[in-house]
């Protein structure tokens, strides 16, 4: 997997204080995207152990909330694998801690079935009692933000990631 960026003290990507790890590589091609330059898989830098260290370094520190996944897509065919460990590492680590994940997949689509299948976890709409949420389609140009649409399989829903069962 590689990234453009670690942002550390965001207030804008997620619940509280957050750091945020921009992935690169997504197909998508959203009308309006705000970061195209994550679009190239190949761009950024390799997410090494380097990478790895500065993002748990930031997720050690109380007043941070938790870490939001965003870019490009963290769920892009080149970085599910990954992604699913990095979140497993960070639920293990710091169990306190929310993920939150932006993704350009419609919730209908299989991608996120699989994901959320791989990576050990259960999609669930609604419901606040979880500690990540997944922010699923495409993103819209006429709507800063995607909108929270609990209990609903809408674009743009926000959904929990719940342990499996």
């Amino acid at each position: 997997m590689r990234y453009h960026n670690i942002t550390k003290d965001d207030m804008l990507n997620g619940d509280g204080l957050r750091t945020v790890l921009w992935v690169a590589g997504c197909c998508h091609g959203c009308k309006g995207c705000q970061n195209p330059v994550t679009w190239d898989i190949e761009g950024g830098l390799p997410f090494d152990g380097e990478a790895r260290a500065e993002l748990f370094a930031e997720l050690e520190k109380p007043y941070i909330s938790g870490v939001t996944l965003s870019g490009g897509d963290p769920l892009h065919p080149a970085n599910r694998e990954e992604t699913g460990a990095l979140m497993k590492e960070m639920k293990e680590r710091f169990p306190d801690k929310t993920i939150w994940l932006y993704t350009g997949y419609d919730w209908e689509g299989s991608s996120i079935h699989w994901f959320c299948r791989r990576a050990g976890r259960r999609p669930v709409c609604g419901g606040t009692e979880g500690r990540g949420r997944l922010l699923a389609g495409q993103h819209q140009p006429e709507s800063h933000r995607r909108k929270e649409i609990p209990g609903e399989r809408k674009r743009n829903a926000s959904l929990q990631i719940a342990s499996a069962p």
